[in-house]
């Protein structure tokens, strides 16, 4: 008698593990997950935070062209791109193809669901400050704050800290990241509520577009001009 209920106690308790791990199993699986898609959005953060370094340099040399700054954050999240092919990358011409393959999609990516703003100059900064110039390189007259002679703009202006602000170019960079992994985005994309940033909405109007649920990566940075503001 007494192996019998041993035998049912142990039947019971195998019963009640089997019972926990169909329950605890999927909720481990998905944290699983989750980790992988946070370390993944924290992985693509830092690249952007790299990325938007080169990306104010290019406008900082470049009188803040929008089009060139595009085309360098671009070249920069390339790697960000998922390589669904599934083919191995073997061959050096095949690593090359894949690379322009990248940074093609993420210069259409950087069009459909990316965004590089300008906070300084502002529009009244340019305004203000800009000046009619001949650019000689360009054969042509251009308007642009000028960033030359800076001893002696500093002693004509009435306001010295204001003509310096208006020589930083200030940029906020935002980049819509898709989100990959799968079972976890819905979460993700509800938790994203919480944070009041116009990037967040700007994201989610372009999933539809991208075909994907879009997290927002956003960054700041800011330097003096090294070249005449034009803006665009």
């Amino acid at each position: 008698m007494n192996f019998k209920v041993n035998v049912n106690g142990a039947g019971r308790q195998r019963g009640v593990a089997m019972v926990e791990a169909v329950l605890i199993l999927p909720l481990v699986a998905w944290l699983v997950l989750a980790a992988l898609q946070l370390v993944w959005i924290f992985w693509a953060q830092q690249l952007l935070a790299n990325t938007s370094h080169y990306v104010l340099r290019a406008g900082q040399l470049h009188h803040g062209d929008m089009a060139m700054m595009r085309q360098v954050l671009a070249t920069g999240m390339a790697a960000t791109q998922v390589n669904t092919s599934g083919a191995a990358l073997n061959a050096e011409e095949s690593v090359r193809e894949h690379v322009w393959r990248a940074t093609a999609q993420a210069l259409l990516h950087s069009q459909l669901a990316a965004q590089i703003r300008i906070l300084t100059p502002t529009a009244q900064q340019t305004q203000t400050y800009s000046e009619r110039r001949y650019d000689l390189r360009l054969q042509q007259w251009v308007q642009e704050i000028a960033i030359d002679h800076v001893a002696a703009r500093l002693h004509e202006t009435q306001d010295a800290d204001a003509w310096l602000a208006a020589r930083q170019l200030q940029l906020e960079i935002w980049w819509c990241f898709p989100l990959e992994v799968p079972w976890v985005s819905g979460v993700l994309q509800q938790s994203r509520r919480w944070r009041n940033h116009p990037a967040q909405q700007f994201c989610q109007l372009r999933e539809a577009a991208v075909g994907k649920p879009l997290w927002p990566l956003i960054v700041q940075r800011q330097g003096p001009m090294q070249s005449g503001y034009r803006g665009n």
